[in-house]
């Protein structure tokens, strides 16, 4: 087994951006990333918190109001403030879990 000082370091801001970006890509539970991870959990979840915190009140939210439209056949769309983001019915799968990780990422 671990100590637990390892597990429990301190980290940059940095650092921490990229475990929360890890495990938000990850279908992982938090107690299950932190331990593939060598992380305490405690502090996961503290981090996720805080950056839920920040994110309801920075200029850019994390949560935007989205409306999604969709037709049979004719595929998806996704309106937002921003604009209209249009899907097509034969887009790839695949593609669009990328797309949507890189919108999530940046809301």
């Amino acid at each position: 087994m671990r100590r637990r000082e390892s597990r429990c370091q301190r980290r940059s801001p940095e650092e921490i951006a990229g475990i929360l970006r890890d495990y938000e890509g990850s279908d992982l539970t938090q107690r299950a990333f932190a331990d593939s991870k060598g992380l305490c959990l405690s502090s996961l979840t503290f981090w996720l918190r805080k950056a839920r915190e920040r994110g309801a009140t920075d200029e850019n939210p994390r949560l935007v109001p989205v409306r999604l439209r969709s037709e049979a056949g004719t595929g998806f769309e996704l309106i937002v403030e921003a604009g209209t983001l249009r899907i097509p019915v034969d887009f790839d799968e695949e593609a669009l879990r990328r797309l949507l990780r890189v919108l999530e990422s940046r809301c």
